[in-house]
């Protein structure tokens, strides 16, 4: 199930990260998805929000805070808040 949404700066992207740790990016308003991240996160995504079209920050409860390339799918750095 979808745990949180976050809507991009230029507003034609929106992400999705779900309970299961999983990070999907559609596009805004066709609705087409342009990304996924089936393992962002162990467990459920709590928070998301773009710091740019390029990039998202994703936040969960397994402690950790993770910057992504989404559209590469590539994890540019991981936090811990533990």
């Amino acid at each position: 199930s979808v745990e949180c949404v976050a809507l991009s700066p230029s507003q034609t992207l929106a992400a999705f990260g779900t309970e299961s740790g999983r990070v999907r990016v559609f596009g805004v308003p066709g609705g087409e998805m342009l990304g996924d991240l089936p393992n962002a996160h162990a467990v459920a995504v709590t928070a998301l929000v773009f710091v740019s079209d390029r990039l998202l920050a994703t936040g969960s409860r397994d402690g950790t805070i993770r910057l992504w390339t989404w559209n590469e799918g590539r994890l540019t750095e991981v936090f811990h808040f533990r």
